[in-house]
């Protein structure tokens, strides 16, 4: 037996969540601990509306642009941003998304959103964002 076309929608949800275009958006509650760079399962429903969104839309590409707060050396943040939004764009590509719609890039702790002399601020500062273009 063979099936084809099959489609999984999360239970409670029939719409695909809409996003801004040309936009810098924040996975929302997508976190990372200091120095990871894993993937927690905490935002995963997040980036599953993406990958819906994505899927729904063919001709959009993402751009996903990691984060670090400022501990350690400039050379290593820049490093392991990258690495963070490489583990989203993974997730992403596990789901099934094609790996050309991707681009990552990583600014280290270049652009804080939050005072990095705290736990609080640093834990905001270590997070992705992403853009979305047409192609």
């Amino acid at each position: 037996y063979y099936i084809d076309m099959v489609s999984l929608v999360l239970e409670g949800s029939s719409t695909v969540k809409e996003f801004e275009l040309e936009t810098v958006h924040r996975f929302e509650n997508v976190f990372f601990d200091s120095d990871v760079f894993r993937l927690n399962t905490t935002g995963e429903k997040t980036i599953l509306e993406l990958f819906h969104y994505l899927k729904k839309n063919p001709k959009i590409n993402i751009t996903i642009i990691g984060h670090t707060d400022n501990q350690g050396s400039t050379k290593y943040n820049k490093a392991l941003s990258v690495k963070r939004a490489k583990s989203i764009s993974n997730y992403l590509i596990a789901l099934g998304l094609g790996q050309e719609r991707i681009d990552c890039s990583g600014l280290g702790s270049a652009e804080p959103i939050a005072d990095n002399e705290t736990e609080i601020g640093r834990q905001k500062n270590r997070r992705v964002e992403f853009v979305l273009s047409v192609e």
